[in-house]
């Protein structure tokens, strides 16, 4: 009972994984991208005890890690759904 349903999902998953790459997989890698590297690098400030001195230097750390997310998301839009996932759906929640 369980097999021909596990298959079939990862049949699913082949197919998509080596279909060409669409616009619509870019922009939502994009997000993904920039949701999760925001939570990936509030999870980095926490780990390095960083003290940052004013609100425009957190700003710039924010935003340098999005900036990041967003283009490693354009760039490798799949990879990033997959690896993002997590951080998207729960965030950094323990």
């Amino acid at each position: 009972m369980i097999k021909p349903l596990l298959q079939k999902h990862i049949e699913r998953w082949n197919a998509w994984r080596r279909a060409p790459v669409t616009t619509r997989d870019r922009f939502v890698g994009m997000v993904f991208g920039g949701v999760g590297f925001f939570w990936i690098s509030v999870i980095v400030l926490c780990i390095a005890h960083a003290h940052m001195d004013s609100t425009s230097s957190v700003l710039i750390w924010f935003g340098a890690w999005v900036g990041a997310g967003v283009l490693v998301g354009g760039v490798y839009p799949k990879v990033v759904r997959v690896v993002c996932f997590p951080f998207v759906t729960f965030g950094p929640s323990p």
